[in-house]
């Protein structure tokens, strides 16, 4: 009995050693690297957090130009590895990761241990006609613009918009074909985001495995369809309070019962500002008759902001929390872009987003009943 007993203490211990290593030989990332050039500099592994690029590691590299990471996440994600200023992104993902370099040609790096990894670079391969098509397209615009030959620019705006259009179809099927990879929600967080449609989004969403629910890429689009779902046309309004331009709170509901016109800019934005003489013709247009505006600034610099104002002549009501792109009004509505205008009937209802001026006229003169 007593042979038996050790026997199979033996077999227990033996099988709790082999978890054991198993365990340790799965359990984090190590990202082995050599980095020719940069012998005796600090290298970084750094990540996108909060809008800003933010260290996570770092260490410096011995006089044989080798340096080793190590460390865990819990699921794949890009992190970027940087030295002397050059940044190259890296899908990393707890397994052994090799990393080979020259200082002065990191983007041109040789990877290889992330499976991840692997699958970004055969997306970035499957995608490089497009970046070819594009290039050219832009280097001839450089030309054009040089030579005011207007007819030139407008011809390559189309044919550049058409390469584009076609590339996010293309990438729209490559990710739904690719749903078990954690390369392809962050293809669309950084690629498609900006330009796909409610209903575009959220069938990409929906197509992808549950296996990479965890990745901070899907959560992102997952949260973004349920906000733009909340903003869809026909959906009511969504209300907000922030500080006027004299620090007294401001809501967006104190405006029900009028058609308005939720316009996101800021003082720093081009587009913005030279949008902004049709908003104030629009707005002197029908303002009497029950149009109103509320602007919602993405300035950080309060002076700037009501600078901007004041120049450009925008006597409606004005708004912003200070915080930039972290506008809280602007996560609400789910704004990745401005300008961007948000145009609600007076049962405050949203009837309509990112008019241009003439249909932005015609629409508000139908609202309003205005002949």
């Amino acid at each position: 009995m007593q042979k038996y007993f050790l026997i199979a203490l033996i077999s227990i211990l033996g099988f709790a050693c082999n978890q054991s290593a198993q365990k340790e030989e799965l359990v984090g990332y190590e990202i082995d690297g050599t980095i020719s050039g940069a012998e005796n500099q600090m290298v970084f592994i750094k990540e996108y957090k909060d809008g800003k690029l933010q260290t996570v590691d770092s260490l410096t590299i011995d006089s044989a130009a080798h340096f080793q990471f190590k460390g865990e996440v819990e699921v794949p994600v890009v992190r970027y590895i940087e030295v002397s200023e050059e940044r190259f992104e890296l899908f990393l993902e707890n397994s052994k990761i090799s990393f080979s370099a020259k200082l002065g040609e990191l983007d041109k790096a040789e990877v290889k241990g992330s499976k991840s990894h692997d699958e970004l670079l055969a997306y970035h391969k499957a995608t490089d006609s497009f970046r070819v098509r594009m290039d050219t397209l832009e280097a001839q615009y450089g030309k054009a613009v040089e030579a005011k030959n207007t007819a030139k620019i407008t011809q390559l705006d189309a044919d550049y918009e058409a390469i584009m259009a076609e590339k996010s179809v293309f990438v729209i099927d490559y990710v739904k074909k690719n749903s078990k990879s954690f390369a392809s929600p962050y293809i669309v967080r950084s690629e498609l985001v900006y330009s796909l449609s409610l209903a575009q989004l959220s069938e990409i969403v929906s197509a992808f495995d549950s296996t990479i629910y965890k990745s901070e890429y899907y959560i992102f689009l997952k949260e973004r369809v349920e906000v733009l779902t909340k903003v869809e046309i026909g959906q009511d309004f969504t209300d907000f309070t922030q500080n006027d331009s004299l620090g007294k709170p401001f809501s967006l509901s104190s405006l029900k019962g009028k058609v308005i016109l939720v316009d996101f800019w800021a003082s720093w934005c081009g587009p913005c500002r030279r949008a902004n003489p049709d908003v104030v013709k629009i707005y002197k247009k029908y303002h009497a008759k029950g149009f109103e505006i509320l602007g919602v600034s993405f300035d950080k610099s309060r002076a700037d902001w009501i600078a901007a104002v004041k120049k450009d002549g925008l006597t409606w009501n004005h708004v912003s929390d200070l915080q930039g792109w972290g506008n809280a009004a602007g996560k609400l509505y789910g704004i990745m872009s401005i300008p961007h205008t948000v145009l609600i009937d007076k049962q405050g209802k949203i009837v309509a987003k990112n008019l241009g001026k003439d249909e932005l006229d015609a629409k508000i003169a139908e609202l309003l009943a205005v002949k």
